[in-house]
């Protein structure tokens, strides 16, 4: 076995493709998207995770990673290890990748789970991706928490409540509302706790009621799009004193993404 690092450029990333495995496993686009974005931001480090090639010259691990050089067309560092046995194959991609909240553990913050989910649905609709849907790097999640201190605040308020309230879709919201309305924001979330004071036809309570039917086997079925979506028009409502009885949001007709106002 050989152990070097080296700076990887595109030509050799190139050039190591082309003796990749063909039992390696599928290219994810996806992730080779994040991996490029990394490299062309500089945000890329050598971490000891290696480039493969085992003793007959065939690539092993690290397709996506040379994949991502080629589509930032940036060289980056990276440990290779060659002439390992063939057998060596079997036992890549067996251990447990590191989670966001790993990551956030690892540095410090309390209440790791709920502060990485805030941040990933703040850095989603601050972008417009309101599918909520794709994940964000480790590192890149630092520099949203870092770019977004308060959202440690917003996720502390959450973290532990019972449910429905244990919800990083309110964390989010609260966050991204107390950058508009830091005067009403305490009010809107006292009320949606505790249902003290809100009368018939309060926005507050229109979202404290369909929050407790998603809670219960009367509206499981409820997107976190749907769901987030109502959370900002009943906080929409709540500003613009506006009274309602029912939130509503037509994900199927498509209807345009709330803003919080």
């Amino acid at each position: 076995m050989k152990t070097e690092t080296k700076i990887i450029t595109p030509d050799m990333a190139r050039k190591l493709l082309a003796g990749n495995s063909e039992n390696n496993r599928k290219l994810y686009r996806n992730h080779v998207v994040k991996l490029a974005n990394a490299m062309q931001d500089g945000r890329w480090k050598l971490n000891g995770e290696a480039i493969k090639i085992n003793c007959d010259g065939t690539l092993i691990d690290g397709q996506h990673r040379l994949e991502a050089c080629i589509r930032a067309d940036t060289p980056f560092e990276s440990l290779i290890i060659s002439e390992l046995p063939v057998e060596t194959f079997d036992t890549l991609d067996t251990g447990k990748k590191r989670s966001n909240s790993d990551t956030l553990y690892i540095k410090g913050e309390a209440g790791p789970r709920m502060l990485g989910r805030t941040v990933t649905i703040v850095a989603h609709y601050s972008t417009g991706n309101t599918k909520f849907t794709s994940s964000f790097d480790n590192d890149m999640i630092w520099k949203i928490v870092e770019q977004y201190p308060s959202t440690r605040d917003s996720a502390a308020l959450f973290n532990g409540k019972k449910k429905p309230y244990n919800n990083p879709y309110l964390a989010a919201l609260h966050f991204v509302a107390s950058e508009k309305h830091p005067d009403k924001v305490d009010a809107f979330f006292e009320g949606l706790f505790t249902g003290a004071n809100l009368p018939p036809k309060s926005p507050v309570l229109a979202l404290r009621d369909a929050m407790h039917d998603w809670s219960t086997n009367k509206d499981r079925r409820r997107s976190t799009v749907f769901k987030f979506a109502i959370m900002i028009k009943a906080w929409n409502a709540y500003i613009q004193d506006k009274s309602l009885s029912v939130l509503r949001f037509n994900e199927n007709m498509n209807e345009q993404f709330p803003k919080v106002k």
